[in-house]
């Protein structure tokens, strides 16, 4: 189990550093894709980031490419871990979390006394921000039953983790299940390819796809 979730937890860091470098890459692609439309079509146009999880476009993103375009594996199409049991008992967290993982409650009773406000009247305010932070995160992770970033915040405030159970490891499995979704999500997408595309008549072809994409849309 050890090792199993060693391994999961660095792939889930990687991910994770991943996605922010992938989402700085889609909002560059954005911006420079909506100007060069604009200067085609001479209209503006509203762009939301592709949702994550969803197999089909947002109606107001500039959506999927079209299957021609470069072929990405879809996470989604991966065989998916069932859903944990979500539980706990601390009376910091809402009625509708009642039911966690022993481990997991475990886990963030520790976070909490670590990052209570009481051991933190000496500490100097840069430490108090980042305690409080983490024990934001650590709230929401319980909330969500997301065992990874309980995990992540148990090692940033040095708290022993103790040994995780296979409800744990299908729960970090989701997690980098969803940020790989993520990921495809932005990848597969028009504007994402137009910036990737090295010529302008790459360009251009990638806008053209996209136009007729549109207008094809309308005309249904």
């Amino acid at each position: 189990m050890k090792e199993q979730f060693r391994k999961l937890y660095r792939k889930i860091t990687f991910l994770s550093s991943d996605l922010e470098i992938t989402k700085e890459i889609y909002s560059d692609a954005m911006k420079g894709f909506t100007i060069a439309l604009r200067d085609v079509k001479n209209i503006e146009l509203h762009f939301a980031t592709p949702a994550p999880h969803s197999d089909e476009p947002h109606p107001s993103s500039p959506g999927a490419v079209p299957s021609q375009s470069e072929e990405l594996e879809n996470p989604a199409d991966n065989e998916r871990a069932t859903d944990n049991e979500r539980a706990t008992d601390n009376e910091d967290l809402p009625r509708e979390s009642q039911k966690r993982d022993k481990i997991q409650r475990k886990i963030f009773r520790q976070i909490a006394r670590d990052t209570h406000p009481d051991r933190l009247i000496s500490v100097s305010d840069f430490e108090r921000d980042l305690k409080k932070k983490l024990f934001d995160k650590a709230r929401i992770a319980m909330q969500e039953g997301d065992f990874y970033t309980l995990a992540y915040v148990a090692k940033k405030l040095e708290i022993p983790l103790p040994e995780v159970t296979t409800e744990n490891l299908n729960s970090m499995h989701q997690f980098a299940r969803r940020v790989e979704q993520e990921i495809y999500d932005m990848k597969n997408t028009y504007p994402w390819h137009w910036h990737h595309r090295e010529t302008e008549e790459g360009k251009k072809q990638v806008l053209e796809a996209f136009i007729d994409s549109v207008n094809n849309s309308n005309s249904d």
